[in-house]
């Protein structure tokens, strides 16, 4: 038999079952219904619900749980309802804990029993959007393939009409003893690049290629480690050259064609025929742009055989190519042609997936960062990112990135803005971009905030980078990451805490008294205040008042002494829930009140702000309205000084049923300080800059360089 008993605070407690148990009825009592109500039964694998009538009596409402919903050890719910008219109306919802337990041998079920049904709707779901994503991924291929070879067809059938075109015309000329009369094209090809008539077609086309062959140089190699300066080549970790380019070829000079893709502050260095340093030339100092190219002309130097490019070396995509030998501005070259191509490389199909981390941590340039002007810059342990593309009139909030050394550009990737580290140059949290801005790059001061950064359009940690075909993920990992699983201590390097809040933070727990109802008594040392300085070592000052509002704890304790602390945990809302039946002017009043006392008594003392613990008795409307605007509450400071924990979303408090008493247990207290330690230093080390300060907490002193 398992009890359900809904008390005045329109809570309840289950006793759980075991996984593969039968014939348990559940009871219920509390409701004062003046009819049986209808149960629907369900769990998190179930398509549909197995409903079932309960009987009344005296109040009591008692209802067999289906024997199949206990197969799988998945949390199962009862929606209890009645009718209105044709309507069923669900007034109140049970939870019924299924622990895991080894199918006993002697299990059985009659396959008449009308319960038997499959739970693999969800693995069928799964295997039907992978199928889903294979087919479209094949219907692309396919189009891809057949349009390809459309285009290979029209391209072979152009050819062979242009070369009977001009085979006609040749068979004409060979059959007229090479009369070019009305061939003007056959006469202008004779003439070469450089102004020279050829006795023929032929010799012209084979003084052509002679003067290409060798003049084309792609893919030239770059070394690490060295740069164009202008006493010649010197070392430099940041950079790298290409070998010596020759600039002339059977001793004749010709404009050099060059393009460098992804470049910054592009140099050359001149050198004579033995390879003599002459001098140094900036070719492109603006930073942020995709391409540098141009024209060389170095007789200008006198004795200049010879040139070596150098430019920054952390660059996936730089590719020098050195065009020459009769190449005129406006020409056509083989790069310019393959830029414009269509290539498998430049159709992307996917796309980042919403709701995961906007960081791609993969393509993090490693000892790099962006400064004022756009300049790439060198700098050990920092790291930045690709160009993420954001949004515009969107929100976007960050942890672990630095303030400073970020930029914007545009849909070319050309600079628009970028900003270096002063005070002017803070990165707002959230942030918007400017207009006309696509995408943007952004600094970490240290591998670890690399490793603990992200951006997303809500304010909290989502999921690392994924991608999405057609919006459908293929290989994000979607688990959260819950920042309370955190196995880190940071939280030591306070010394002495304050924890604000109501019955909850006083260790109030539920018992039941000799008349059958439900009483309630407060023990400190089981609270959560106390547990965390049982985990931590650290001073714990519990501040808890049972049955304050924000705004009536504020009223009590507005003549208390709450100096000497370096940080403190609010924790309110639950009655600002049930008083004023969600967040009004008063709780934010209530929340101001208490943050601005804590900052006057305590000069830059670190306040973390809650949300509402995940409890069976906390998940109302009201609740989550509290918990919702605590949240707001919070983003509108935007305070470094003050943090938002969001433990309605990351608290582990409702996981298991030992944890929950009506409030919480004394094994719930102590999951909830865990949860805070865990939490607290998460941030910290997300965001270690910020409490670079704390031991001048409370005093006029500020960090030194």
């Amino acid at each position: 038999m398992i009890k359900a008993n809904f008390n005045a605070y329109n809570s309840y407690v289950t006793d759980s079952v075991y996984q593969w148990d039968i014939d348990h009825d559940l009871v219920i009592s509390g409701l004062n219904l003046s009819v049986a109500p209808e149960i629907h039964f369900t769990n998190a694998n179930m398509d549909r619900a197995i409903v079932r009538q309960s009987t009344l009596n005296a109040g009591i409402v008692t209802v067999r749980i289906p024997n199949s919903l206990l197969q799988e050890a998945i949390t199962a719910k009862a929606y209890v309802g009645v009718y209105e008219g044709d309507t069923f109306k669900v007034i109140e919802t049970i939870e019924i804990p299924v622990i895991a337990k080894t199918k006993p041998a002697d299990y059985t079920i009659e396959d008449s029993d009308e319960e038997i049904y499959s739970f693999k709707a969800l693995e069928n779901e799964v295997a039907n959007a992978k199928k889903e994503i294979a087919d479209r991924c094949e219907a692309n291929r396919v189009e891809m393939v057949a349009t390809v070879e459309k285009a290979t067809e029209d391209l072979e059938d152009s050819v062979e009409a242009t070369t009977r075109t001009l085979n006609a015309r040749v068979d004409n000329i060979i059959a007229h003893n090479n009369d070019t009369d009305g061939n003007t094209e056959l006469v202008d090809m004779r003439v070469g690049a450089d102004g020279r008539t050829y006795a023929s077609a032929g010799e012209a086309v084979r003084g052509a290629i002679n003067q290409v062959a060798g003049s084309v140089i792609t893919d030239v190699e770059w070394t690490d480690g060295y740069y164009c300066h202008q006493d010649g080549i010197v070392t430099h970790d940041a950079y790298s050259c290409t070998g010596y380019i020759p600039l002339k070829k059977d001793g004749v000079f010709s404009p050099i064609y060059y393009r460098i893709k992804v470049p910054s502050h592009v140099k050359i260095c001149l050198f004579t025929e033995s390879k003599l340093f002459i001098s140094s030339i900036v070719l492109h100092e603006e930073a942020g742009s995709r391409v540098c190219e141009g024209f060389l002309y170095p007789e200008n130097v006198d004795g200049a055989y010879y040139v070596v490019f150098s430019s920054l070396s952390d660059y996936t995509y730089k590719k020098v190519t050195v065009c020459g030998m009769g190449i005129v501005d406006g020409g056509v070259t083989t790069e310019k042609l393959a830029d414009k191509s269509v290539t498998p490389e430049k159709i992307a199909f996917t796309t980042h997936l919403k709701g995961t981390n906007y960081i791609d941590k993969s393509k993090l340039l490693i000892d790099r960062f962006v400064t004022t002007g756009g300049a790439i810059r060198t700098s050990t342990g920092f790291r930045l990112t690709d160009y993420i593309k954001l949004e515009e009139n969107t929100d976007y909030y960050h942890n672990g990135v630095w303030s400073g050394y970020y930029a914007y550009y545009d849909s070319e990737y050309n600079l628009v803005v970028a900003y270096g580290n002063s005070s002017t140059d803070v990165l707002p949290k959230p942030f918007r971009i400017p207009t006309g801005v696509v995408y943007g790059r952004f600094t970490m001061t240290s591998p670890e905030n690399a490793d603990a950064a992200w951006i997303n359009t809500e304010n909290k940690q989502p999921p690392e980078y994924g991608l999405a075909l057609d919006g459908i993920g293929i290989n994000a990992n979607l688990e959260e990451v819950k920042p309370t699983d955190y196995e880190g201590d940071d939280i030591c390097a306070f010394t002495k805490g304050v924890c604000i809040g109501d019955s909850l933070t006083a260790g109030t727990m539920n018992y039941e008294n000799e008349s059958g109802g439900t009483s309630y008594i407060s023990i400190p040392k089981y609270s959560f205040p106390a547990n965390l300085a049982r985990l931590t070592g650290l001073e714990i000052t519990n501040k808890g008042d049972s049955g304050d509002t924000s705004a009536e704890w504020y009223e009590t304790h507005s003549g208390d002494d709450l100096s000497g602390h370096d940080f403190a945990i609010i924790q309110l809302g639950v009655n600002d829930s049930i008083r004023y039946g969600g967040w009004t002017d008063t709780s934010v009043q209530g929340f101001t009140s208490i943050i601005n006392k804590l900052k006057a008594e305590n000069k830059n003392i670190k306040i973390f702000v809650a949300t509402i613990m995940p409890a069976v008795s906390y998940g109302n409307d009201s609740i989550n309205a509290v918990s919702q605007g605590i949240r707001d509450f919070v983003t509108a400071l935007n305070d470094k000084d003050v943090i938002l924990l969001d433990m309605a979303i990351y608290g582990h408090t409702k996981e298991s049923l030992a944890y929950n008493c009506g409030h919480l247990s004394a094994y719930g207290y102590w999951r909830l300080a865990k949860d805070y330690k865990a939490y607290i230093s998460w941030y910290m080390s997300a965001n270690p800059l910020d409490f670079r300060e704390i031991q001048f907490i409370g005093t006029d002193y500020v960090y030194g360089q």
